[in-house]
């Protein structure tokens, strides 16, 4: 999946690498040349913390493997932007979203609760 990450990257775009993913794209990362603007999550606080952080930027691609948190971090990123690509693999999933510029400005704030199961097609 790191391999594929790589060929649809654009030169820039931020990765955010969610709880579980750090080492698998630490370790391919460097063997498929994603090695720049690599951010590693951790506990779901700090994980919206950090995806708050990237509002602005144009895109950003997300990368998961835990089912736990997902639907909080799923809900929070249909939020801040629009998912545009997708890469499903067995547990892992890899999400590129762009930023919401149309519409009015977008609800920032961490969601309370999972507002959509993970039935989303993903599976």
């Amino acid at each position: 999946m790191i391999f594929e990450l790589s060929q649809r990257r654009s030169p820039g775009e931020p990765v955010f690498a969610h709880g579980a993913t750090e080492l698998a794209v630490a370790y391919y990362g460097p063997r498929f040349g994603v090695t720049e603007g690599i951010s590693f999550g951790g506990d779901l606080p700090s994980d919206l913390s950090m995806l708050f952080g990237f509002r602005g930027e144009p895109s950003l691609w997300v990368v998961f493997s835990n089912a736990s948190t997902r639907d909080f971090i799923l809900c929070y990123l249909d939020e801040i932007g629009r998912e545009t690509e997708r890469l499903v693999r067995a547990v892992a999933r890899i999400r590129r979203l762009l930023s919401q510029r149309d519409g009015g400005p977008p609800n920032l704030s961490p969601p309370l609760r999972p507002e959509r199961s993970d039935a989303v097609g993903l599976a």
